[in-house]
């Protein structure tokens, strides 16, 4: 009796380091099998599916979260009769959480890294249009804000060592300066 219990212990403890990755996933299956002598090997592939589940609709909740801030941003902006200060404390809001969302995905995702980053970079000309905006009336002002942005934007794209990011800049650019001069 006391070397079942001492062996239910064990494969508890086993257990354990496996859900909190304390080591690699081979050598705990392997004591595992070890230890229960093939028994559990089932019971514990069947109790990740529900972790994984989890982390898979995070994802999906994160980046549902991520594409609707655009959209809720031109909304909070043009389309309601907020006072501009909670229309920038907002934009503000949403731009932390786009900001935190790609150092969240930074390592683990690279394509909701990139949708982040782009979404992030959104929300930044969004924020200096609509400061430009409210602190000077001044069209030329503005124009050269767009343009900061986009050169701005080529640079982290070349920094990066992105490439995408450089020709939507390169192309945003052309197109800005092209719509500004006619």
């Amino acid at each position: 009796m006391a070397d079942n219990d001492r062996i239910t212990v064990i494969i508890n403890e086993i257990t354990f380091w496996k859900n909190h990755k304390l080591l690699p996933q081979e050598q705990c299956d392997f004591l595992l099998a070890l230890y229960t002598k093939g028994d559990r090997i089932m019971e514990t592939e069947e109790t990740d599916t529900p972790k994984e589940t989890r982390n898979d609709s995070n994802l999906i909740l994160q980046l549902c979260l991520l594409i609707l801030l655009l959209p809720f941003s031109f909304l909070v902006l043009y389309f309601t009769e907020f006072h501009s200060g909670l229309q920038l404390g907002i934009l503000i809001l949403f731009l932390c959480y786009a900001i935190w969302s790609y150092g969240y995905h930074k390592q683990a995702n690279a394509w909701i890294t990139k949708l982040a980053l782009m979404i992030t970079l959104f929300l930044i000309l969004l924020l200096t249009i609509f400061l430009s905006n409210q602190l000077v009336s001044d069209q030329y002002i503005l124009y050269f804000v767009i343009t900061l942005n986009f050169v701005g934007w080529f640079l982290i794209g070349n920094k990066f060592k992105l490439k995408f990011l450089m020709v939507i800049s390169i192309f945003l650019l052309i197109f800005s300066i092209l719509y500004f001069t006619l």
